[in-house]
């Protein structure tokens, strides 16, 4: 779909049935090279994983294979080159494009990579779940919250007018602060609505507020399993939506994680930061020990908190009968 940037309106509408023959697009990443052709990757059950629009004409380059990786080597960024190369990133490596073939540029790749920068230096600044990963030309070397990053999980990456890389993360907003180190914005200090920033854009060479005075929110609720209320089961707001872990709990190692253990009527409560939280409760019935963590927000996260708020969930259900 082309939308006009002015008004919103609807331009265009392209369907893969009727532009590439293919039952459905990849839909997770996109970017233009300089001649104006709009590329689009990504995971693709249903057609190729790589498709080309030059403004007239579609092109989709099939299988995997048919452009020589592997088939599992989904497309995870796009990135033009100052030079006007496309490089595409996958889990493996990093390829250019070349007459439709995907030719290995660099042996290896970050895994998850959310998005790409090109440094004017040459360097490849790559957001990842597990921080910044930047290819100096030799080798990835890696930036994360011991570098003052406000949170490991990088979603978009961008370059102001001063030279200067933010960072959007799953706990605020980051920048560099042209010492080596990073300011960041979280929603307890700086007035930001929620602490998930998924995208951002940057116009000119904005400048991010001095952190003010750290806000919080209580959070309460009560743990039942099959209605009943659990007691001393453990509790934990996370800043993050965790799905696999490793540690001993859901968010180990996360910016904001504090745990509790309900009281004999099953209540439980918090006295938090301001912040987008989801919440995780222990099933003591769980036959599994994987089993054990149930997320208990997971349609809606607990978000848009305000100073000295304090919000009560009200009956939270481990499980059912």
């Amino acid at each position: 779909m082309v939308i006009n940037a002015q008004d919103g309106g609807i331009i265009e509408t392209y369907t893969a049935a009727e532009s590439t023959g293919e039952e459905q697009f990849p839909n997770e990443v996109a970017t233009f090279t300089p001649d104006g052709t709009l590329w689009i990757g990504g995971m693709n059950i249903n057609g190729s994983e790589l498709v080309s629009f030059d403004g007239t004409t579609w092109t989709a380059y099939g299988e995997n294979e048919a452009m020589g990786v592997k088939s599992f080597e989904s497309p995870e960024a796009l990135l033009v080159t100052a030079e006007g190369d496309l490089l595409v990133f996958t889990s493996m490596a990093v390829y250019a494009f070349e007459e439709g073939k995907l030719v290995q540029r660099i042996d290896e790749a970050p895994a998850a990579v959310q998005d790409v920068l090109e440094l004017p230096n040459g360097e490849i600044w790559a957001a990842t779940y597990g921080g910044i990963d930047i290819w100096d030309g030799t080798a990835w070397n890696t930036l994360d919250m011991g570098d003052g990053l406000p949170d490991d999980t990088i979603y978009d990456l961008a370059l102001d007018g001063a030279g200067r890389i933010w960072a959007a993360t799953s706990y605020g907003l980051a920048v560099q602060d042209g010492s080596g180190g990073w300011q960041a914005a979280i929603p307890s200090t700086s007035g930001l609505a929620e602490s998930r920033v998924a995208a951002m854009a940057v116009s000119g060479s904005p400048t991010l507020p001095a952190p003010g005075a750290e806000e919080t929110a209580s959070v309460s609720g009560i743990i039942v399993l099959n209605g009943t209320p659990v007691a001393g089961t453990t509790v934990q707001l996370c800043s993050e939506s965790v799905s696999i872990f490793t540690g001993e709990t859901p968010c180990e190692g996360k910016p904001v994680g504090p745990v509790v253990q309900t009281g004999e009527d099953g209540t439980f409560a918090f006295e938090v930061p301001l912040a987008t939280y989801d919440l995780y409760a222990i099933n003591p019935e769980a036959e599994k020990e994987n089993e054990k963590w149930v997320r208990m927000t997971f349609i809606e996260h607990i978000n848009a908190l305000d100073a000295g708020q304090t919000l009560e969930l009200g009956m939270l259900e481990l499980g059912e009968d």
